[in-house]
């Protein structure tokens, strides 16, 4: 029998989404426009948040996972991308900069 589970956290539209590799079950959106500029990552299994990644001040229009499931990737159009390590969620995620068009 399929379980069907809703992820719920965002304020606003959710424009990416992606699922890790791992069977750690983790589910990762993306969202923002209008001001909530975090990306929310769920266990798929339950819909409960495992964490919140914040930072950016423009809407997260793209999330991925890296290929070993241990880092993710947030896009935004504040010209950032913020990679978080997910086995220390307390530090403060990397930021890139550099894009001079959205």
């Amino acid at each position: 029998a399929k379980r069907e589970v809703t992820l719920r956290g965002h304020l606003w539209p959710v424009y990416s989404c992606a699922f890790s590799p791992t069977e750690e079950a983790h589910v990762l959106g993306g969202g923002g426009a209008g001001g909530d500029g975090v990306a929310i990552l769920w266990d798929r299994r339950t819909g409960g948040r495992v964490a919140t990644c914040e930072g950016h001040t423009g809407t997260v229009c793209g999330v991925a996972f890296s290929p070993t499931g241990t880092h993710i990737a947030t896009a935004s159009d504040d010209r950032t991308v913020r990679v978080c390590d997910l086995r220390e969620l307390k530090r403060p995620a990397a930021l890139l900069t550099g894009h001079t068009d959205a």
